[in-house]
């Protein structure tokens, strides 16, 4: 079974990388070795985001960033676990190097 493990950083973000990207990235490679990481992206930064919204068939966009939002999702990972509980335990690896 699939699952997808979000990443989310506190506002404002520190400039350079993230504490902890380097065991990060051997935990990925570890999953990638077991062929369990099916897909591993950041995600532009909140400052080129845009959101598109479509009411009564007209589409509005509206760039980024979202000032209300106190978390931004910055990357993601598509992983595979053969329960709920294996997901769970890729999940608790990740935050505690995060």
């Amino acid at each position: 079974m699939d699952f997808v493990l979000l990443f989310v950083d506190r506002k404002p973000a520190p400039a350079g990388e993230p504490a902890g990207s380097d065991a990060l990235a051997k935990l990925a490679a570890e999953l990638a070795r077991d062929g369990k990481l099916h897909r591993a992206a950041p995600l532009a930064p909140e400052a080129e985001a845009a959101r598109e919204r479509v009411r009564g068939g007209r589409a509005t966009v509206t760039d980024g960033p979202f000032a209300e939002s106190k978390e931004e999702v910055v990357g993601l990972w598509i992983f595979e676990a053969a329960t709920r509980e294996e997901a769970l335990e890729v999940a608790r690896r990740a935050y505690e190097i995060g």
